[in-house]
């Protein structure tokens, strides 16, 4: 996700490669990789993690 500057891209990035996380429960590692919390809530909504 390093590789991409913007919020939106990095969001697209994470989406894309949920399927293939090994450890649901450090998502939220990844989350805090966002700029923005509007980026971190959409991402955890889409992994089911409100």
């Amino acid at each position: 996700m390093d590789l991409f500057t913007f919020d939106a891209n990095q969001l697209e990035v994470a989406k894309f490669l949920c399927n293939h996380l090994v450890d649901y429960d450090n998502a939220s590692s990844i989350a805090a990789k966002f700029a923005f919390d509007l980026y971190k809530m959409e991402y955890m909504e889409y992994l089911g993690r409100d």
